[in-house]
């Protein structure tokens, strides 16, 4: 006998999904409504098909960003609606066009429905959902706050990526400027130098200094320039791998950090999200040194996931938070300071709050000051190069025409 696949609500309005056997399509219908349920889709399964393919347990899934912050806001959405949670999973599953996330989705609300915990049913089939999501979830679950944390952290996640987008944005143009004058001094170098150096040869002329140091450079190039350039990129991966190796990655990091202009940038944005998980971490109830470490971590930052991480075994074994940080290099003066108010939780909460939005205003302001100082520098630069170039090969020529005239 056949099998169908239906998906029904019943006399609550809770989503019901299932397999059944049946003559027809009619007798489906008609067993379903005897049954108290309201038909919403039938299909028949093919004989090869599994039953109930859309409700079966998958595999772990890595998830993306953008599918984690889906989920997260599908689950803040049916929260306030006050659904039933696995039947609004179910529901919204539907919704979704990420296969991934639909896969998930279904999977967390069959577990939901088998008894276990929305952070366990994560867990298991949400592969990539970060720690610090993870225990905002279990901490607003258990005070019953789920949908206006899930809210804020959707917020704040949003902002992230509309911060990290204008970085990347930022640093584009300069980077594709400087990418293009490279490869067009190169090919200056190695295929039209070489053109002017043998008609110079031929007039047997005597030469302007800056006119020899291009030919010579030219020169060096096309003879040694693949040597130079193995060389010089070996140089600077031992030199990257030995800094690892001393200082590991947060010591990169804070090199990273140090760089003039660019530096900053990624240093405020991550004090900033430090920042901001922390509070929402604390504001839920997490434990201190789990908050810290969970904050260290979901920053993305080498260097305060590794100051998280050591802070907080300080905190385990009886620290205060900011005497615990204050000999540390992963953290600014800055932010230590606000450590200091780890004793009064509301105070510390709001003050985190109100630093992550400072943080993300210096960032902002460093990312702007890239269009106003590095653009018109690598500019000015490009058009030294490339009129020094043509410049040095025109020199000899003129000279040729005079002496000609």
């Amino acid at each position: 006998m056949p099998q169908y696949h239906y998906q029904a609500t019943n006399s609550l309005g809770e989503h019901v999904t299932g397999t059944i056997e049946a003559a027809n399509h009619d007798d489906v219908v008609a067993n379903l409504q005897e049954q108290g349920l309201a038909v919403v889709r039938i299909e028949e399964q093919s004989e090869t098909q599994p039953a109930d393919a859309n409700d079966r347990v998958d595999t772990p899934t890595r998830l993306t960003e953008k599918d984690y912050l889906q989920v997260a806001s599908r689950v803040a959405d049916i929260t306030h609606s006050g659904l039933p949670l696995s039947s609004g999973l179910r529901a919204m599953a539907e919704e979704m066009t990420s296969k991934r996330t639909q896969r998930v989705l279904l999977a967390v609300s069959q577990r939901l429905e088998a008894g276990d915990s929305l952070e366990q049913a994560l867990n298991r089939y949400g592969k990539g959902i970060p720690q610090h999501l993870a225990a905002m979830i279990r901490a607003g679950a258990q005070s019953g706050n789920l949908g206006v944390m899930l809210a804020e952290y959707l917020t704040f996640a949003r902002r992230n990526q509309d911060l990290r987008r204008r970085i990347i944005v930022s640093l584009t143009y300069p980077a594709l400027l400087i990418c293009a004058t490279f490869l067009v001094t190169l090919l200056f170098l190695v295929m039209i130098v070489p053109s002017f150096g043998d008609i110079f040869e031929g007039f047997g002329m005597e030469l302007p200094f800056v006119t020899f140091a291009v030919l010579t450079i030219a020169d060096f190039v096309i003879s040694y320039g693949w040597i130079a350039a193995v060389g010089f990129v070996a140089v600077v991966f031992s030199i990257w791998i030995g800094i690892g190796l001393l200082g590991g990655p947060a010591l990169r990091r804070r090199l990273v950090n140090a760089i003039p202009l660019i530096g900053p940038i990624f240093h405020y944005a991550a004090q900033s999200r430090f920042c901001q998980i922390l509070a929402m971490l604390v504001e839920n109830g997490v434990p201190l040194p789990e908050s810290v470490r969970l904050a260290g971590a979901g920053t993305g930052d080498p260097n305060l996931r590794e100051g998280g991480r050591q802070v907080s075994g300080y905190i385990e074994h009886g620290e205060p938070l900011s005497e615990a940080a204050t000999n540390l290099p992963n953290f600014s003066s800055a932010v230590v300071s606000l450590f200091r108010w780890e004793k009064q939780r509301n105070a510390f909460v709001e003050v985190l709050r109100a630093s992550a939005e400072l943080f993300a205003a210096r960032t902002n302001i460093q990312t702007n000051s890239i269009a106003v100082i590095i653009e018109p520098i690598v500019l000015v630069t490009v058009a030294v190069i490339c009129g020094g170039l043509v410049f040095s090969m025109f020199m000899p020529l003129i000279q040729l025409l005079n002496d000609l005239a």
